[in-house]
């Protein structure tokens, strides 16, 4: 992921490689994008790493949903 991809006025990058967020402001590259993109926003990776949720507008918006999900399971 590269700055230039970020949705507009988001200075988010992962923390780590196992951060689950990720922030895109165009649909990156891969095979199973149209499976999961739903527009530019924040998203969290589930558990497995499987499945992404958003997009959010904030990454506050996204974080509370991922503890919301985690806390759920």
């Amino acid at each position: 992921m590269s700055n230039s991809n970020y949705i507009d006025g988001s200075t988010y990058w992962p923390k780590n490689d196992s951060d689950p967020v990720r922030c895109w402001k165009e649909k990156p590259p891969g095979d199973d994008v149209d499976y999961w993109w739903d527009g530019p926003g924040y998203y969290f990776y589930n558990e497995t790493w499987a499945d992404l949720y958003g997009p959010f507008a904030t990454l506050k918006a996204c974080e509370e949903a991922l503890n919301n999900y985690a806390s759920a399971l």
